[in-house]
């Protein structure tokens, strides 16, 4: 209801919306109690129908969030799955507790992996987290290439890290502070129907030419951006060298310091001098060698915010 019932569509806001968010809220419970839940306490449906029904009423929940985003923004061509991103960032920021230091997370599936973790954290203030991580995706976001899923021999493209509906979720969400959080696309990279290659041109440009769009894009409402380095990737399957990670480093680096946005060193923290942890405090910090998951996101987790808000 605070979706469909926005300023936008009924034309006011302040405690006029809000009274208005409420009263239709207390009808539809009751509604809901009268007709619904009390025939069910009652013994209305069994256990079969309950089955048959909940696929078709989970459909009508997605297919009504994908609606509710409709409207303001029907000049702009949404797929439904752009729509779910949209609808996504609308109910963190209404979520979003008073005072909560809004997150939202860029990049892609170390990003992704790395959101639960970022909702556990308990601070002052309290941070309210969108996840905006998209597993599989290439950066930079003009360059193609390819990877090989997880007992798989087929090559899938990469979809790029900059999606059509991310700059309507940071006007959505309008983020304090927005992390980019990326581990680099396996070789080869193609641009423009040729091979190319990192530590040289056009690669380098093309690749500092995405972070600075990148960057724009996530602070267009005021957010505070922090750019992360990458830590040598250890994943079984991994087809990206170390040198690549170098290379692309540096220029993170680079552009960190020519926009003045953050940098946090996640590199520096799981591979000091060049030599990865396996561990911290005894957890490992990741299962597979490239996503930070369970105990060890949790703990990087942590880190990165604790960095991100620190004045140095």
């Amino acid at each position: 209801l605070d979706v469909v019932l926005n300023q936008t569509r009924v034309g006011f806001g302040g405690w006029s919306l809000f009274a208005t968010q409420t009263a239709a809220t207390l009808a539809l419970a009751v509604v809901s109690y009268r007709f619904i839940e009390k025939p069910i306490r009652r013994g209305a449906l069994s256990s079969v129908h309950w089955r048959r029904l909940t696929p078709a009423i989970a459909i009508a929940l997605v297919l009504a969030l994908v609606v509710s985003t409709n409207g303001a923004r029907s000049h702009t061509s949404f797929t439904t799955l752009d729509r779910l991103a949209i609808a996504e960032a609308t109910l963190a920021a209404r979520a979003a507790p008073p005072g909560a230091q809004r997150v939202m997370i860029a990049g892609n599936s170390v990003a992704a992996d790395l959101g639960p973790s970022f909702k556990k954290i308990r601070s002052d203030p309290p941070l309210a987290v969108y996840d905006a991580g998209i597993p599989a995706c290439g950066f930079p976001p003009q360059i193609t290439a390819t990877w090989r899923p997880q007992g798989s021999g087929a090559l899938v493209p990469l979809t790029p890290c900059h999606p059509s509906w991310e700059t309507v979720t940071v006007q959505d969400f309008r983020p304090d502070l927005a992390f980019w959080i990326v581990v680099d696309a396996p070789e080869p990279w193609h641009y423009q129907g040729r091979v190319v290659k990192p530590c040289a041109e056009p690669y380098d440009s093309l690749y500092q030419e995405g972070l600075r769009k990148e960057i724009a894009r996530l602070g267009a409402t005021g957010a505070k951006v922090v750019v992360t380095t990458q830590a040598y990737d250890r994943f079984f399957q991994s087809d990206v060298p170390d040198r690549v990670i170098d290379c692309n480093n540096r220029l993170r680096r680079k552009v960190a310091a020519e926009t003045g946005v953050k940098l946090v060193d996640l590199f520096g923290y799981v591979c000091p001098d060049g030599k990865c942890r396996v561990k911290q405090n005894g957890v490992t910090l990741r299962p597979d060698g490239l996503h930070y998951e369970g105990r060890g996101g949790d703990i990087v987790a942590q880190w990165l915010v604790d960095q991100a808000r620190s004045p140095n």
